[in-house]
């Protein structure tokens, strides 16, 4: 049974490999019972279901032959199949196994030292050996982004396998940031191939972000996920500066404005994450104060937020520690700008207060706030007394 499980498993990552697939454990009563003479498996096209029992027996399976083939392991990384198989099955199980992750590097890293053989890494007369480790590299990370945005419990939040995707990347930045558009068809079929190369600048960050979103979707207040997209903006610079052709500021800046813009959607329909309201923080600080239509970008953000929040008397914790954060940075927004979204916050929950109560809600809450008040009421209410106490300091 655990062969036959392991078989199956094998033969659907073996069809979809290089293709986004998406992998399931499924409760035991909606899978064939194995009494029957039927594989717990679950499968349709691109997705996979499988019982937990069942995963575990391919997982047992997997790890034996992983470490029968790790002894007489052949150096040639095109004869490594049933190894680098059985640790495909070992992270769909276990995504924090580090043996098997390295396993992999360790695969490209081969393919990297044999295609270098001829010449430094895109130069023409390399380019037919270079073949196998960009096909090698290119299903890897359509591998990690399958199994990291499958709603498997544990692997969307997995630091092994966040960190092994950012690595990829780094190790193999001149060939992914440099390969045909015919490597990635899905991203670069639009796009004339003398664009190619500052495309790529947009296309393989924003492809990163949808990917971070699905997993924080997956698993709320993800914060290797966006740990991961904040890696990804730093290593963005770097492709920049390492292409021979010139990214354009007004690319950059349009790429800033779509980051920012699709961040706060994200996060308006996710109002309790924290982790990605962080990471929208980050990239308000992150603006170039020199041009004019991006530096308007994060007062109307704010603002925005500033309104639902108000409107929907939204008291999660998370929003109000994210604009308390706004307010509190000098990087942000100017003076007169905080001044006037304290003013605004200040006056709107003092009126919904007011409506409830005849006291004055703003010496109440500068009252409560010491220590003993600190921790009082609601969300709203603490984000106010901050806001009244500490104005004097943020502006």
């Amino acid at each position: 049974m655990e062969q036959e499980i392991y078989t199956r498993i094998s033969t659907f990552l073996e069809r979809w490999k290089g293709i986004k697939f998406e992998f399931e454990i499924l409760p035991s009563s909606l899978v064939p019972a194995p009494a029957d003479g039927h594989l717990p498996i679950i499968e349709d096209g691109p997705s996979f279901g499988i019982s937990k029992q069942g995963l575990i027996r391919a997982f047992c399976f997997a790890r034996t032959l992983f470490f029968q083939a790790s002894n007489g392991l052949s150096p040639d990384p095109c004869k490594q199949h049933d190894y680098f198989q059985a640790s495909s099955i070992i992270l769909l199980f276990d995504p924090e196994h580090l043996t098997a992750a390295n396993a992999r590097k360790k695969r490209l890293f081969a393919l990297k030292r044999h295609a270098s053989k001829f010449g430094a890494l895109g130069n023409a007369q390399s380019q037919e050996e270079e073949r196998p480790l960009k096909k090698a590299v290119h299903e890897e990370l359509v591998f990690l982004e399958s199994i990291l945005t499958s709603p498997l419990h544990r692997h969307s939040k997995s630091p092994t396998l966040w960190y092994y995707r950012r690595w990829i990347y780094t190790q193999f930045y001149d060939i992914v940031w440099l390969w045909p558009a015919s490597t990635r068809k899905e991203s670069l079929t639009a796009f004339n191939e003398t664009d190619e190369a500052t495309n790529l600048a947009s296309t393989i960050p924003m492809s990163e972000l949808r990917l971070v979103m699905k997993a924080a979707e997956r698993h709320p207040k993800n914060y290797y996920a966006w740990n991961y997209a904040r890696e990804m903006i730093y290593l963005a610079d770097t492709w920049r500066s390492a292409t021979t052709t010139v990214f354009a500021d007004s690319n950059r800046s349009d790429l800033y404005i779509t980051f920012c813009r699709s961040v706060q959607e994200w996060c308006l329909t996710h109002a309790s994450d924290t982790s990605g309201w962080s990471f929208l923080l980050f990239l308000l600080r992150r603006g170039d104060r020199d041009v004019d239509y991006v530096s308007a970008v994060p007062l109307q953000l704010v603002q925005e937020v500033v309104d639902l929040t108000l409107n929907f008397k939204w008291e999660h914790e998370a929003v109000w520690c994210f604009l308390r954060s706004v307010l509190a940075s000098s990087e942000i927004l100017s003076v007169d700008q905080r001044e006037q979204l304290l003013a605004r916050i200040r006056d709107n929950l003092g009126q919904s207060a007011k409506s409830g109560t005849e006291n004055n809600m703003e010496n109440d809450i500068i009252s409560l706030a010491g220590s003993e008040g600190a921790s009082k009421g609601t969300s709203q209410e603490k984000g106010l007394r901050w806001i009244s106490v500490f104005k004097e300091d943020i502006a």
